[in-house]
């Protein structure tokens, strides 16, 4: 698969992940549940990836935050649009180059390093994975 039909796939796994993100913005405060939730997604598909944490350049508040976020081989999901790029969307892809331009990530300590899921939140979040994951399969 080239490049662009990689991007394009993700695109669209990311509009499906954005809505589910928003819906819910209890569970999805912020991007570690976001990021677990697409990090799971993810696995579904098949896609390699790894979760990342560091500190970014926040666009809107013009400063530093602790954030966390998700690689693949050539993209990266934004897990927190709103907060981070100052765009109203639950879950968005972009090219390394892009992300890395607006934010100057910086890694650092993970955030992802807390207690492991309950059982019952890996039945949510499979469940929410398994929703996103039918309304991709409705855009290929």
């Amino acid at each position: 698969m080239s490049q662009q039909e990689d991007l394009e796939k993700l695109r669209k796994l990311t509009d499906c992940l954005g809505p589910k993100i928003m819906e819910n913005e209890v569970v999805y405060r912020g991007c570690v549940e976001s990021g677990q939730l697409i990090s799971i997604t993810l696995n579904k598909l098949g896609i390699n990836h790894r979760r990342v944490s560091g500190k970014v350049k926040s666009l809107p508040e013009k400063k530093e935050l602790q954030h966390c976020w998700i690689e693949t081989d050539d993209f990266i999901i934004e897990t927190n649009p709103s907060q981070i790029l100052g765009i109203g969307v639950g879950a968005l892809t972009l090219t390394k180059d892009t992300w890395r331009e607006l934010t100057e990530p910086k890694e650092g300590e993970s955030l992802f390093s807390g207690p492991s899921l309950t059982e019952a939140g890996k039945r949510f979040y499979d469940a929410e994975a398994e929703q996103v994951l039918r309304c991709f399969r409705g855009k290929q």
